[in-house]
């Protein structure tokens, strides 16, 4: 732990003040090696040198309200700007710009510090006190464009609804250490069942009408927020606890600002931080789980999907517009995406379907809570005590193997080479026919036979 206030390097000492900056930096990546958790607290002034250096390569950093931050002197920034940049050097603004977690008030230090040494010094570890078999809980079938329309319902439960109602003690971190804190993006520590985990959730926003009639941009992710979502996995590796993942959102923030931020890069290093951690991962859909969204925050050891989600490459609007020129063709799109619960389960895209109330969760949340709550703590149970390095093997092998040639897809195949050759044989059947009757061709439909034939 580190209370910072200072003003910078001392030039007194020369360019032996300079050399401290490595000093501490490299000390603080040796306390990083160990295993060691870093907290720093910035109190009034830090600046200068000592921002610049270990300061800033904490793990959770506290700031106190009013607080004057930044990096370079205040006459630096008036003489280089024009015009003075006080607002721009409080603790406020970096809070907003993604730099501390948390602000908070001195005399509230002690007990939120007291908080976070709670969270990541873990001293119980879920198990499960016997082992249940694996009950397949029978899903209600529902069309596809039925269950965009739950998923998207807005009065269906969002992420922070769950982290309320499903874990305890939850403490809210901020930023993605480089520009932003995506309102869309939630991480923080928490416990479930006593134990504490990493929460890294999409948090969807009131859709703004004005802005858009259809709300297909609410809750979009932009590359901050993959970057904020992707160091809550590494804070999970270096507190040694595992993450829990909740999906909602229709996808990546798109536009030429967002690809002048890194959105690709951002997207790709988040997939590929999921799929490397060496920490327990579970992720649970909760509603819309949009494209590389979805994916980037789904890449887990165990993947959940509530009853009335949906797990799509692209919204249905879009890919009637893409392919047919018809946005009003979405429901036949959203058939042929195969993005519901059933469907993903089919095709093993997802571990377990978790139940929803009759209502739906929009109708009973609380009891969808409670449904959502069993399940992980089930799964958690169980994978929590497997080697990380284990964990790790089994799930890069997992996603490595979706959709290869196995004994799902071979069935499939089947049954279509079966249809073709049904159809093959009554078109010639048909050709023959009309040969011998020496009329029109007329059509026999024997499907069902031959296909009995062939059986």
């Amino acid at each position: 732990m580190a209370m910072v206030t200072s003003g910078g390097a001392r030039i007194q000492e020369g360019i032996l003040s300079l050399m401290q900056m490595a000093k501490t930096t490299l000390a603080v990546r040796a306390l990083r090696g160990k295993g060691q958790a870093f907290i720093v607290c910035l109190s009034n002034p830090s600046t200068g040198q000592v921002l610049g250096s270990f300061a800033s390569m904490a793990d959770i950093i506290f700031a106190e309200p009013g607080s004057h931050i930044g990096f370079a002197p205040l006459g630096d920034l008036r003489e280089l700007e024009g015009k003075r940049a006080d607002k721009e050097h409080t603790a406020e603004a970096y809070l907003e710009r993604g730099h501390v977690d948390t602000i908070v008030e001195r005399d509230h230090l002690k007990h939120e510090l007291a908080s976070i040494l709670d969270l990541i010094s873990p001293e119980f570890r879920l198990t499960s006190s016997r082992r249940a078999p694996t009950e397949r809980v029978a899903i209600r079938p529902r069309e596809a464009w039925d269950m965009v329309k739950l998923a998207r319902r807005p009065d269906r439960p969002r992420a922070r609804f769950y982290i309320e109602n499903v874990f305890a003690n939850f403490f809210e971190l901020h930023g993605d250490r480089v520009y932003s804190d995506d309102q869309s993006v939630i991480i923080g520590l928490a416990r479930l069942g006593g134990q504490s985990v990493m929460i890294i959730a999409q948090q969807k926003s009131v859709a703004d009408q004005k802005d858009d009639p259809s709300g297909l941009r609410m809750g979009e992710i932009t590359p901050g927020g993959f970057r904020k979502a992707r160091r809550g996995v590494i804070l999970a590796e270096t507190f040694k606890i595992p993450v829990i993942s909740i999906v909602d959102s229709p996808g990546p923030r798109l536009g030429i600002d967002m690809e002048q931020r890194g959105l690709a890069s951002a997207i790709a290093r988040m997939i590929d931080q999921m799929g490397r951690a060496k920490a327990p991962t579970i992720s649970i859909l909760i509603g819309e789980g949009g494209s590389e969204a979805a994916l980037a925050f789904g890449l887990t050891d165990r993947v959940l999907m509530l009853e009335n989600a949906i797990y799509t490459p692209i919204a249905p609007e879009r890919g009637a517009q893409s392919e047919m020129s018809d946005p009003a063709k979405a429901s036949d799109v959203a058939r042929a995406l195969k993005l519901t619960s059933l469907d993903c389960i089919e095709m093993d895209i997802v571990d377990d379907i978790v139940p929803e109330p009759e209502s739906g969760a929009h109708g009973a949340p609380i009891e969808a809570a409670r449904l959502l709550k069993r399940s992980l703590m089930r799964e958690l149970s169980e994978i929590t005590n497997k080697n990380t390095n284990t964990l790790v093997r089994r799930r890069q092998k997992k996603f490595r193997k979706v959709g290869e040639y196995g004994n799902r897809f071979r069935s499939a195949l089947r049954r279509e080479t079966r249809a073709w050759q049904v159809g093959l044989a009554a078109g010639v059947r048909a050709f023959r026919q009309s040969g011998e009757t020496d009329s029109a061709p007329e059509f026999v439909d024997d499907s069902d036979e031959m296909l009995d034939d062939l059986e």
